[in-house]
């Protein structure tokens, strides 16, 4: 035998409050909320709520720095679009480029790094433009310093 399952709804806790305070169900019963569940709210205390405790802002404080952020990423999320077309636009890439100043390798190393806090490294390669076997030969080399000397007048190494 199958057993029918059932699923268990969720109620606002300022709802089951009121409910529990006034003692009168007759608002949250055109809800079709259970009558076994209103009665319960009214014999048992209401379960803590966990909020914005400690926070010094207010509701209307914290919804305007939603909008302020929400544009502020909109616009940041348009400006990565437009530096990205004009990458490949200009056929910038860096696999047929060669970054001959360590500094500059590990400057880029760092970035790639920063931004893989954000996003998985292989994005982050991808939008570079850099390969996955050319940026690991860089990490592997980091520890040792970074340097594109030419071949010819690389000391001899044992």
């Amino acid at each position: 035998m199958v057993s029918a399952t059932r699923t268990q709804r969720a109620y606002d806790h300022r709802l089951r409050e009121f409910v529990h305070r006034s003692g009168s169900d007759r608002q949250a019963v055109g809800i079709a909320i259970p009558r076994s569940t209103l009665h319960s709210w009214k014999s048992r205390a209401p379960k803590p709520v966990v909020g914005l405790i400690g926070s010094d802002k207010s509701i209307l404080e914290l919804e305007s720095e939603v909008v302020r952020l929400t544009l502020q990423v909109r616009k940041l999320r348009c400006l990565l679009r437009l530096l990205l077309m004009l990458l490949k636009l200009s056929g910038f890439r860096l696999e047929s480029m060669r970054l001959p100043e360590g500094r500059n390798k590990q400057r880029l190393l760092r970035e790639v790094d920063r931004a893989c806090q954000c996003l998985r490294l292989r994005k982050v390669l991808d939008l570079t433009g850099l390969s996955p076997s050319r940026y690991h030969a860089w990490v592997r080399k980091s520890e040792s310093g970074l340097t594109d000397m030419p071949l010819k007048s690389r000391p001899f190494e044992r």
